[in-house]
């Protein structure tokens, strides 16, 4: 769920940073939900209910559901977008896109370590970024150049130091890098006009993402969902409102936050995650992706001060 609110957050920060940081409970929330919802998809898929799509459909389904019901009993407001500005072609290829990208990263859970497949996920910005440069959508300069070949290396560096690395994990994690890059691409060619809003892009594109992922594990899962032990439907229901209840808290987030510190909360929640991966569920890290990790985390973390502006040369800060 949190691929809609990575798509309007650097712009809705920016329009709200002067409403105040960012309270303790907020940030609190913030950090446990995106944590939660993938240890939570982690635990449901390797108990032997090995249907990602599923669970990731189910999720985001339950997500467009009460978003609708909520804007229907007039709790929530959402902007008002016709069909023309909103055709059904680009809504399909970003839902087909985010399906994607949703459903091979939660296969990754099930033969994948947690640590290394937030090591992996260090280089997505590289992979989105190379996309929206390659079509014309943004432009790259020699330090964000520069930064994403250390993260790249980072990346490699961690892969090479990963002792029970799964090849079918690698590769579903990787497609779903690249889905993500398409996802993105797709968002700004089409959809970027449209000054969506946290929950108007849960609105118009949950649904949709929804019946893509159901669609896909019912080409993909079919015969797994006949034979396997089903988990418990509270389980399946609990984890749904996981996924509700981070777009709650990513939304409250960008109410009282800017950019910046919401790009250091990622960083430092997505660390969190590593640490958990390692102390509590005893998954093995060794030094080498230690290393290789914290030289990609800090690329990152530069990269992201570039972007948003703070590590500009003066000369270009003037411009």
């Amino acid at each position: 769920s949190s691929i809609y609110f990575e798509l309007v957050a650097d712009r809705t920060c920016a329009m709200t940073a002067a409403m105040g940081p960012p309270t303790v409970l907020v940030v609190a929330l913030y950090m446990m939900t995106g944590p939660a919802l993938q240890l939570s998809n982690r635990a449901i898929l390797r108990s032997g209910f090995e249907a990602p799509f599923f669970v990731s459909g189910i999720g985001m389904a339950a997500t467009g559901l009460v978003t609708r019901l909520c804007v229907a009993l007039g709790v929530l407001k959402v902007l008002p977008v016709s069909r023309e500005k909103l055709p059904y072609g680009p809504v399909a290829v970003v839902a087909v896109a985010s399906a994607a990208a949703i459903g091979c990263g939660n296969a990754a859970y099930i033969t994948l370590a947690v640590p290394f497949i937030q090591m992996l996920k260090a280089t997505t910005p590289v992979i989105v970024l190379a996309g929206l440069a390659l079509t014309g959508v943004e432009r790259i300069s020699l330090p964000m150049g520069v930064l994403t070949v250390i993260i790249s290396f980072g990346t490699a560096v961690a892969a090479y130091g990963e002792a029970n690395m799964v090849v079918i994990g690698v590769i579903f994690m990787v497609s779903s890098q690249f889905a993500e890059a398409a996802r993105c691409v797709a968002t700004q060619h089409f959809l970027q006009g449209l000054k969506l809003q946290v929950w108007d892009a849960a609105y118009y594109l949950a649904p949709p993402t929804g019946v893509c992922l159901l669609g896909m594990s019912l080409v993909w899962e079919r015969e797994k969902l006949l034979h396997l032990q089903w988990p418990s439907p509270w389980l399946l229901l609990f984890n749904s409102l996981l996924g509700l209840l981070l777009n709650v808290s990513n939304y409250m987030m960008l109410k009282s936050t800017s950019s910046l510190m919401m790009k250091l909360i990622v960083i430092a929640r997505d660390l969190l995650v590593v640490v958990w991966g390692v102390f509590v569920l005893q998954e093995s890290v060794s030094s080498l992706q230690i290393v290789g990790y914290a030289v990609s985390l800090c690329a990152f973390t530069c990269l992201s001060l570039v972007k948003l502006g703070y590590l500009a040369s003066p000369k270009n800060k003037g411009e």
